[in-house]
C-alpha cells in the first residue's frame, strides 16, 4: 500500500468516527471523490475545501445539500443553476435560495411556495463568542492558593456551562450606537436576506454583556471565539426593517437571543475556535491572559489584590 492509499484509508476511518476536517487534509484527499463524498455526508460545509472539480460534481454537491441546504454556496456556478440541486437545497433549508442562480430564483420561489408569505431567516456570517462568567466577593480570597483554587474551579464549570452568541460587528466604544464599517478589519461581518441582498442592520446598544463589578466584587470571565460562524435569525412576524438589540463585550457588538425575543436564532455552522482567554475584572482594573498562562494571571492579580 503506497502513501496515498494509506492516507485515504485513514481519512475514511476518521470520517466514519467523526474525527476528520477536510480543511486540514492534504490536497490529494481534497481531490479524491470518495473521500470528499464521505466527508460532505458527515459535514456539508466541508464542500468548501474540496477541489474545484468536485465542487462541480453533481453527485458530490447533491450529497452535501441533502445534509445542509446552505452548502449550495460552495457549489460550482453551473450547479447553482441546476434545478434539481437547488430544489434539494431549498427543501432542506429555505435560506439556501440566496445562493441559487438569479434566473432560477423566481421559478424556485413559486415551486416552494414563497409567494405565500413564508418567512425566511436573515443570514449572518461572522465571529461567534463563547463565554462564561462568575461574580465572587473579594473577602472570599485571601491568598494566592485561594485565588488559584477558585480559578481552577471556575474553569471546570465554564467548560460545561458556557453560552454562545454571534458577534455582529465592532463598536467605536462600549456605548457606541453604530457599527464601525472598516474595510481593513481582520474579520468579515455580513447580514443578508434570503435572496442574498445585503441588509442595513439597525442596532440598539442596551449595555455591557457583563456588568462591571462593585467595589467588593471580582468577576472571572472565560471566553474564546470562533473566527467565522453562520447564524440564521428568523423574525416571528414579517418585518420591513431589521432592528436588533446588542450588548457590548470589549467593544464588540454581541446579539443575545434573550434580548431579541421577536426572532428565532439558530447557529448553522462554526469554524475552528481561537485559544481560550481568562479575564479578571475589578471595579478599577482588568487582568487578562491566555488560559495557558493562568499562573501569570494569578500572580498579577494577587500582587494587585493582596
Amino acid at each position: 500500500m503506497d502513501k496515498k492509499e494509506a492516507l485515504k484509508k485513514i481519512a475514511l476511518i476518521q470520517i466514519k468516527v467523526g474525527d476528520f476536517f477536510l480543511g486540514n487534509a492534504d490536497y490529494e484527499l481534497k481531490a479524491d471523490k470518495e473521500v470528499v463524498l464521505a466527508a460532505v455526508k458527515k459535514n456539508a460545509n466541508d464542500l468548501q475545501y474540496a477541489d474545484k472539480e468536485l465542487k462541480a460534481d453533481k453527485e458530490v454537491v447533491l450529497a452535501a445539500v441533502k445534509y445542509s441546504g446552505n452548502a449550495l454556496q460552495f457549489a460550482n456556478k453551473k450547479l447553482k443553476a441546476d434545478k434539481e440541486v437547488v430544489l434539494e437545497a431549498v427543501k432542506q433549508e429555505g435560506a439556501a435560495l440566496a445562493y441559487a442562480d438569479k434566473k432560477l430564483k423566481t421559478e424556485i420561489e413559486l415551486l416552494v411556495g414563497k409567494k405565500e408569505k413564508k418567512i425566511f431567516p436573515y443570514i449572518f456570517v461572522g465571529p461567534e463568542l463563547t463565554y462564561y462568567h462568575e461574580t465572587i466577593k473579594k473577602s472570599e480570597i485571601n491568598s494566592i492558593k485561594e485565588i488559584t483554587n477558585r480559578l481552577i474551579q471556575f474553569i471546570e464549570t465554564a467548560e460545561h456551562d458556557h453560552g454562545s452568541a454571534p458577534v455582529i460587528g465592532q463598536l467605536s466604544s462600549e456605548k457606541g450606537k453604530n457599527l464601525i464599517k472598516n474595510k481593513n478589519a481582520r474579520r468579515d461581518y455580513s447580514v443578508r436576506d434570503s435572496n442574498g441582498n445585503d441588509i442595513n442592520l439597525k442596532i440598539k446598544n442596551i449595555g455591557r454583556l457583563i456588568e462591571k463589578p462593585k467595589k467588593n466584587e471580582i468577576i472571572f470571565i472565560w471566553y474564546y471565539q470562533y473566527i467565522s460562524s453562520e447564524y440564521h435569525f428568523t423574525p416571528i412576524k414579517h418585518k420591513k426593517d431589521l432592528h436588533i438589540n446588542i450588548k457590548c463585550f470589549d467593544t464588540e457588538a454581541i446579539i443575545e437571543p434573550v434580548d431579541n425575543l421577536d426572532f428565532e436564532f439558530e447557529c448553522e455552522s462554526a469554524d475552528k475556535p481561537s485559544e481560550i482567554y481568562l479575564q479578571i475584572l475589578c471595579d478599577d482594573r482588568q487582568f487578562e491572559n491566555s488560559i495557558d498562562f493562568k499562573e501569570d494571571l494569578v500572580n498579577q492579580f494577587a500582587a494587585y489584590l493582596l
